[in-house]
């Protein structure tokens, strides 16, 4: 188990408990500020539980009183943690007899319920699996929320007093690569265990180094002082813990890269789906078979316009894919595609945009090593303070 991004999978949740009490607030017009006011001070007594055991996560709400302070993912803090969880759960339900609202009572089933589906995650973690946690990645998202654009200067010089708590270097911490070592040298010892697919490990391990520089790059960028020492210690010891996992972990990793049957039923449960994963496979399937069909024809086409050898739509694949966007030319492609996009959106009134254009930008070789795929970085939802989501695209150099 990854211990900060575990803490984050039921974030979102949480968020979207006390943004969809907001949104049904302007269609209430009875008592609607005080249901969503109940409503939200259920949400907080979590929320605060992850802030408390994740600052990473209260700074990227925008609370800069966590900003120097870090994750210690220790098994005793893990444990903490959840006690805090259950008995802030024993509560969520004692209240729900005692509520009226009908909003209020069912945004409190969606907090017992998401938080009773975490348990079981982590109880699977803890007691059946072998994770790979994977230090340089969660130090990276670490850092990466301080040291962004949208972040005002005064707070992202907390970033160098972060490196130096996650090498260990300043009073009462412990090097987060010697914490990781040491619960995976615990779970290791244990008999049956699962260990993590092998494959997802080396694509993993293989692209640290330039998460490594990448944290370099970002202190460079914001022209921040004094991280040099904290950071050169951090590196040795990220470079030694990936070392230590290449001769440990990695020779016991699964080769089938498929999930265990009960941590995959988990995860589907985590997307909202509660069908068995044998039926779940079989529609899978079936649709799968739809679109090959649907693919043919449409190949078969671009074969015969290109005076391609084959029509198979892997070959005709294969054959689009050589034509590739690479450094710089693919910001403009996608804000033209973009622009068009929102033309039809205008004119067929779909919804309404906002008069202020989307952020895009190319993401950096640490960014797309962690994320090698488009994607969004929200804004704080709690504390926002006018910063906006930004788009983000893959670095992809010839």
């Amino acid at each position: 188990m990854i211990y900060l991004n575990k803490t984050c999978k039921y974030i979102p949740v949480l968020l979207f408990v006390s943004l969809s009490a907001t949104i049904q607030a302007q269609t209430d017009s009875i008592n609607s500020k005080s249901w969503v006011e109940k409503s939200n001070s259920y949400t907080k007594i979590l929320i605060d539980i992850d802030e408390k055991y994740l600052p990473e996560f209260g700074s990227s709400q925008g609370l800069a009183f966590y900003d120097s302070m870090v994750s210690v993912p220790t098994t005793a803090n893990i444990l903490a943690k959840r006690k805090e969880k259950e008995d802030a759960v024993a509560i969520l339900k004692e209240a729900i007899p005692k509520e009226n609202n009908l909003s209020v009572k069912q945004d409190l089933n969606i907090l017992i319920t998401q938080s009773e589906l975490g348990f079981r995650q982590e109880d699977f973690e803890m007691k059946k699996a072998v994770s790979f946690l994977n230090a340089t990645g969660d130090i990276f998202r670490g850092l990466q929320t301080l040291l962004d654009d949208q972040t005002i200067p005064e707070r992202r010089k907390a970033a160098v007093t972060r490196v130096r708590k996650y090498a260990g270097l300043e009073s009462g911490y412990s090097p987060i690569t010697d914490i990781y070592k040491e619960r995976t040298i615990a779970k290791m010892s244990k008999p049956g265990m699962i260990y993590p697919s092998k494959q997802s490990m080396q694509v993993q391990l293989s692209r640290n180094q330039s998460i490594i520089k990448g944290i370099a790059d970002l202190f460079k960028k914001y022209k921040i002082t004094g991280w040099e020492d904290g950071y050169a210690a951090l590196k040795k010891q990220l470079e030694d813990y990936d070392a230590w996992i290449n001769t440990n972990v990695l020779p016991k990793a699964r080769t089938d890269f498929k999930l265990p049957p009960e941590q995959y039923q988990l995860a589907l449960e985590g997307y909202g789906i509660d069908l068995p994963p044998a039926q779940i496979a079989s529609m899978a399937h079936a649709l799968f078979t739809n679109i090959q069909k649907e693919m043919k024809p449409i190949a078969a086409e671009l074969a015969k316009k290109y005076h391609l050898p084959s029509n198979d739509y892997r070959a005709v694949i294969k054959f689009l894919k050589k034509d590739q966007l690479l450094g710089d030319s693919i910001i403009p492609v996608y804000k033209d595609h973009l622009s068009k996009i929102e033309e039809i959106i205008k004119d067929h009134h779909i919804v309404t945009l906002p008069e202020r254009p989307a952020i895009i930008r190319l993401a950096t070789e640490a960014e797309t090593a962690q994320q090698p795929a488009p994607h969004m970085v929200a804004p704080p939802f709690l504390n926002n303070t006018g910063e906006r989501g930004v788009f983000v695209l893959p670095l992809n150099m010839p």
